[in-house]
């Protein structure tokens, strides 16, 4: 396949937050919509395997006793641990052209123990996602705080790596950058929905959004600093659906265990709530491609001067090619046109694959979704879109 293209999705979060769970929940939601919008996702050979164990491990702990309390999040830890990818292959049925989106999955001791490694995944990442674990967030008064050895969420070490991240893109008067933060709470379901037969009754997600805006006050400011290129939006998902947070109870000076509940039923809105049954797990995977495909529009569409603008991104590629490539003879030019050209062939001039992006990015969930800022970077233009898909025939 020739019209293959390459970008990388930063995931952020501390350890044990639930960043490869959550690709888990991703793949394992998205990978099922094919027939929906002709768009198909795939995990390439090396990710396919992990992401389905820990798909299977979640869907083991939902076919339990309805009696028992479990803790299905309990998978083991790695402190010391490399970065994990995750790609995610993107196409059509013709297989004309693709996208291969990759998920780097960093441990979260990076943000405080190995920064350097970090950064290295920051400058590749125009798209980056927050994991937050909803139950610590909203629950760690009901335990001591002092009788954990380390919490999940660090929102506080996490402020350095996304002020990094936002100059590193848009410091010294770049405008021309954009850049996406998906923050996504999982876990949810304990507040997002109520169930029948619960008799503890649901809590408010409302309460949810407040306190991500308290404690990533800091991250949130830093964001706020270069609206006009920052798009970051909270997408929550539930991770299993019919499984509840119950109680924490201590396990000395480490984290106390958490255990959790089954329910079964329906929830308030008439979604059945049986076994394994996550949703909205596709919600930041379509945000991100919204995101792209609309900067790929914007960039080709919106430029008042298109024409001189490629000459002058012309003109320096080829300047630096022929610099580079006197000093190293095996220079690529194409990863010298990725810099300059972020959005402007993220899906190659392919109408079907644009055309079911489109369509799949359109059957988000909105209504869950909380837009904190950057707006007019996520928002679909109809006449924009179809003025694009001219260009392309053309």
């Amino acid at each position: 396949m020739s019209n293959v293209t390459e970008r990388s999705v930063m995931m952020l979060g501390g350890r044990g937050a639930g960043k490869s769970t959550l690709l888990g929940s991703i793949f394992d939601q998205s990978a099922t919509l094919e027939n929906e919008t002709g768009l198909r996702i795939k995990a390439d050979q090396y990710s396919t395997g992990p992401l389905i164990q820990k798909v299977e491990t979640m869907r083991a702990v939902t076919q339990q006793k309805l009696t028992d309390t479990v803790n299905p999040f309990e998978f083991p830890r790695r402190p010391n641990a490399d970065k994990e990818s995750f790609t995610f292959e993107i196409g059509t049925a013709d297989q004309h052209a693709r996208l291969d989106l990759t998920f780097v999955d960093m441990p979260g001791g990076w943000m405080s123990d190995d920064k350097p490694k970090l950064y290295d995944v920051a400058i590749k990442s125009h798209a980056a996602i927050l994991a937050i674990d909803t139950v610590e967030l909203m629950e760690q008064g009901s335990y001591p705080t002092e009788a954990m050895t380390e919490l999940r969420n660090q929102p506080k070490q996490l402020r350095e790596t996304v002020k990094f991240w936002l100059d590193h893109f848009l410091g010294d008067g770049k405008e021309s950058g954009f850049l996406l933060l998906c923050i996504v709470p999982v876990k949810v379901e304990t507040y997002l929905r109520s169930y029948s037969g619960d008799n503890k009754g649901t809590r408010n997600y409302a309460a949810v959004i407040d306190k991500i805006k308290e404690e990533y006050k800091e991250v949130l400011a830093e964001l706020k600093k270069r609206e006009k290129n920052v798009a970051a939006v909270i997408t929550p998902i539930e991770t299993l659906g019919n499984v509840i947070w119950d109680h924490y109870e201590p396990a000395d000076m480490a984290y106390p265990k958490e255990f959790f509940r089954r329910v079964e039923g329906s929830t308030e809105n008439g979604r059945k709530a049986f076994g394994y049954c996550p949703h909205n797990c596709d919600l930041p995977l379509r945000y991100i491609l919204n995101f792209f495909l609309i900067q790929q529009i914007r960039s080709e569409v919106l430029e008042r001067e298109p024409n001189k603008l490629e000459s002058i991104i012309d003109s320096v590629v080829n300047y630096m090619t022929n610099l580079m490539q006197k000093i190293f003879p095996d220079f690529n030019r194409s990863k010298l046109e990725k810099i300059l050209r972020p959005f402007s062939d993220v899906f190659s001039p392919e109408r079907s694959l644009i055309n079911a992006v489109w369509e799949f990015t359109n059957g988000a969930d909105n209504h869950v979704v909380t837009v904190l800022q950057g707006e007019r970077l996520l928002t679909r233009d109809k006449p924009l879109f179809h003025d694009f898909i001219k260009r392309i025939e053309k």
